[in-house]
Formats: C-alpha cells, sequence, structure tokens
C-alpha cells in the first residue's frame, strides 16, 4: 500500500505520453488516405531559400511576442533586463512548449525572472497574460476564419465570439475587483487559498499579481499588445504563404488563412506532440473543403512541423547562450 502513490506517480508521465500519441495515431491514419508519394515529393520539389526565409521570420515573429512580454513586465514594474536576454528567455520558453501539453513549458519564463530577483507573483503574472492573450488570439482568430464556413451554425459561431469578446470585457471587472461581484470573488477565492495551506496562499499571491498587473493596463497598453499580437499573426501568415508557394499550393489567401489557422487551433490540443496528427487533420479536411488535394496539406502540415523542430533546437540554444548572458553577470538584478 506504501508504495501505490510512489507508482501512480511513476506511471503519471507514461499516460501523459500515451495522451500525446493519439496525435501520432492519427498521423499515420492520414497517410494511409492520401497520396503521401505525392506529398513527399512536393516537399522535395520545395526551394531551400524559400524554406529558408519561412524559417527565419521566427526571429521577428518572436520579437514581436518579446516587446509584448516586456511591455507586461514593465507595467508589473519587473526589470526587464536587456532585451536579448529577454529574446532568448521567450526562446527557451518556446522550446520547452513545444515538448509539453499545452504548451505549458513555456512558464519556464517565469524562472528566468525570479532568478534575475522578481517575486514570484509578478514574474508569473506576466507570463499568465502572455499566454492567455495568445490562446485568446488564436481561438479569436479561429473563430474569426472559420465563421463563413459555419453553414447552419452560423448562430453558434455568432454566440461563441459575443461569449468571448464578454469573457474579454468582464474578466477586468471581476479582477479589479470592481463592485459587489469582484469582493464576493476575491473574498472566495482569498478563503479557498488560506484552506489550501502554502500552495493556497502562493497561488492567492499569483492571483493577486495578476488583478495588480491587469489594473496597470491602460488604453495605450492594450492597443500596444492588440498591435504586437496582429502583427505577429500577420508575420506567421507570411511564412505559411511562403511554404505554399514554393510547395505550389494555389490556394487563395482566404483559404490559406482559414486552413491554417483552424491547424494553429487543432495544434493546441494537448493530445500530440507539437500538434502532429492533429494539425494535418485540419489541413486535410479544410484542403479538401476548398477543392485542394489532401497530399498539398500534408505537405504544408510536414513542413510547418519541421520548422517547428528547427524552431526547437533554436531555442535550445538559446537556453545555453543565455545561461552564460546571465551567468556573466550581464543581467541586472532587481
Amino acid at each position: 500500500m506504501s508504495d501505490r502513490p510512489e507508482v501512480e506517480k511513476s506511471s503519471s508521465p507514461i499516460r501523459a505520453w500515451l495522451v500525446r500519441g493519439v496525435g501520432l495515431v492519427l498521423f499515420l491514419v492520414i497517410l494511409t488516405r492520401v497520396d503521401y508519394r505525392g506529398a513527399f515529393h512536393l516537399i522535395r520539389q520545395a526551394n531551400p531559400l524559400t524554406l529558408l526565409a519561412a524559417f527565419l521570420l521566427i526571429l521577428p515573429m518572436v520579437a514581436l511576442k518579446t516587446l509584448r512580454w516586456r511591455r507586461l513586465q514593465h507595467v508589473a514594474r519587473i526589470d526587464s533586463g536587456t532585451f536579448e536576454s529577454s529574446f532568448l528567455a521567450y526562446l527557451t520558453g518556446m522550446y520547452a512548449g513545444l515538448v509539453t501539453p499545452g504548451r505549458v513549458g513555456e512558464f519556464l519564463r517565469v524562472k528566468y525572472l525570479t532568478d534575475a530577483g522578481a517575486p514570484l507573483g509578478p514574474a508569473m503574472s506576466t507570463v499568465l497574460w502572455d499566454r492567455l492573450i495568445d490562446v485568446g488570439g488564436l481561438f479569436f482568430m479561429g473563430l474569426l476564419a472559420l465563421a463563413p464556413l459555419a453553414g447552419e451554425f452560423g448562430n453558434l459561431y455568432r454566440g461563441l465570439l459575443i461569449l468571448l469578446v464578454l469573457l474579454t470585457l468582464g474578466t477586468p471587472v471581476v479582477l479589479r475587483g470592481g463592485g459587489g461581484i469582484g469582493s464576493r470573488a476575491r473574498a472566495a477565492l482569498a478563503a479557498l487559498a488560506e484552506r489550501a495551506g502554502a500552495p493556497g496562499r502562493r497561488a492567492r499571491e499569483v492571483g493577486s499579481a495578476l488583478g495588480d498587473t491587469l489594473a496597470g493596463m491602460g488604453p495605450s497598453t492594450w492597443l500596444s499588445l492588440l498591435a504586437l499580437t496582429l502583427a505577429g499573426w500577420l508575420v506567421y501568415y507570411l511564412q505559411a504563404w511562403l511554404l505554399a508557394r514554393t510547395l505550389g499550393i494555389g490556394l487563395g489567401l482566404f483559404p490559406l488563412v482559414v486552413s491554417v489557422t483552424a491547424a494553429a487551433v487543432a495544434a493546441f490540443l494537448p493530445v500530440s506532440i507539437s500538434g502532429l496528427g492533429t494539425r494535418d487533420a485540419a489541413m486535410v479536411i479544410l484542403f479538401k473543403r476548398f477543392g485542394s488535394p489532401g497530399e498539398q496539406a500534408v505537405a504544408l502540415s510536414t513542413l510547418v512541423f519541421l520548422i517547428l523542430i528547427a524552431n526547437a533546437l533554436l531555442g535550445l540554444w538559446a537556453s545555453h547562450r543565455l545561461e552564460r548572458l546571465t551567468g556573466s553577470g550581464n543581467r541586472n538584478p532587481n
């Protein structure tokens, strides 16, 4: 009986990897339903210079995300240090996120901030808000992209969009503690935190920091966060367009944007390794909906996956570079 918790603990990672294996099985099933030889032929014909240009677009994409994260750090009154160190920390977080379900590995950035002297609460709040903006933007863009294809489900899509907007507008009211609803919510959360002991108190610290960071976000801050997020999406669509063109995919801009956005949402599901399988399934379904063969979808999705692998290697290099940079005293702690 005494060994049971330890056995359950050791089996938990195994279960997690089994769940993520769903995407791999789905990918193998897809390969049996499409002309995979044709897909790999398209990949072999891709222009290496175009592939390199598409890969290098990760740098401006991460730079935009880093600027957004530093903006949140400024609001949370955290010393952002140099842009280079923040950029490397973001790349490192992306590398960790690619190999974890739901990209939870990106919270490695919290350690970078706390090691530099930032309190846990504010440090966690900047990464949480950054992830919330990313995830919210992802699903909002997904709903927008798929709305024209909703057909008889158009009312459902419009309802989801309205709900998302209401949640976006209502969350600040609750977290800032404005009015009776906000006060009661904060009191209830505080009571729960006290019952949970030390973990609960840490959670309360993070929750309080989330509210404080939100309270410091004025209209100009929200505008800059929105602009940086949209700019990042534009770079992402440019990357997809380059990959599609080098594969000879003749989809128009709208069908391509719809397909890659839906694929990005599917890749977020925590049942695959970096979206392998789920991304392909979404892309195949939508390509066929727009009259393009499945092998083109598999070819494009495979290139996206390969670029993610290259990004992971870049993130691995960034983690070593960041370790040397912060270890040399170039990072100024609070």
